[in-house]
């Protein structure tokens, strides 16, 4: 498809992200869509007389990006995370896809933009939450867990699997979640408790009893806390476990002791 086609041009300027045609001799830009005039506050004008590594925040430090496809074939795609500065001199991650096209036989690049800053931001707020959480607990004997909700992949310390009766390869707990091995007599408090916590964001922080190596149910007390993006959504939620069977036994016992007073008394 030719990019002067009227439907390449249509397709071109509707798509939701920036997309550039840059020279590959020198980055240069040749085409851009009204994506990309909003999301550099330039006119089209403007624009094609800048080249694509002027908005490139470490372009001292980076190779160039048109210098980045040298010698790859036709179709080849690059997949790269920058820095960028946006409308207003705003500071923004992007991740850049740069694939290596022809048109009348002349080389070209064209390049799609995606502002990736608040899964940036994310990313940070929740590994620093983690490194917090495991501070936290690394002298309190209790295990870690990490779930995210968005992957639905998860995460579990090698001592969340120990207080569980399993040795670290016994678990796959890429697939499996805490929530998996909850009694069937607590599963609905857990998961409305859960419910309240990710739509209300409610405090998590619970005892119930979860399915062990050896089939019978231990005690814990489990807490728990997740982030939302921008949009309110959880996207992961991380937390502990704490096996604290021999306490609730123990009160078991005394109210059972309890109980038998009350009725040789009475």
């Amino acid at each position: 498809m030719r990019l002067l086609d009227p439907d390449y041009r249509a397709f071109f300027d509707s798509n939701l992200e920036v997309r550039l045609v840059l020279d590959p001799a020198d980055g240069h830009i040749l085409k851009c869509n009204r994506k990309a005039c909003a999301f550099y506050d330039l006119s089209e004008e403007e624009l094609l007389k800048r080249s694509i590594d002027d908005f490139d925040l470490d372009a001292a430090q980076n190779l160039p990006l048109f210098a980045r496809l040298e010698g790859c074939e036709l179709g080849h795609v690059e997949r790269l995370e920058l820095r960028h500065e946006g409308a207003n001199g705003a500071v923004m991650t992007v991740v850049a896809y740069v694939e290596l096209i022809s048109h009348d036989g002349r080389p070209l690049l064209l390049v799609g933009l995606r502002d990736i800053s608040d899964l940036m931001q994310t990313r940070k707020e929740l590994q620093e939450f983690r490194e917090r959480y495991e501070l936290a607990v690394s002298g309190a004997n209790e295990g870690i867990w990490d779930w995210n909700i968005v992957t639905h992949t998860n995460f579990w310390s090698d001592r969340c699997k120990e207080l569980l009766g399993y040795a670290p390869h016994e678990v796959d707990a890429a697939e499996e979640t805490i929530y998996d091995y909850v009694h069937p007599e607590d599963a609905e408090r857990v998961r409305q408790s859960l419910a309240a916590h990710l739509q209300k964001r409610a405090g998590y922080d619970m005892e119930y009893r979860l399915r062990c190596q050896g089939g019978e149910y231990r005690w814990f007390h489990v807490r728990g806390q997740a982030v939302w993006n921008q949009s309110g959504r959880a996207i992961r939620m991380a937390g502990s476990i704490r096996d604290i069977t021999e306490r609730i036994e123990g009160e078991m016992r005394w109210h059972k002791s309890e109980q038998r007073f009350t009725l040789a008394v009475a």
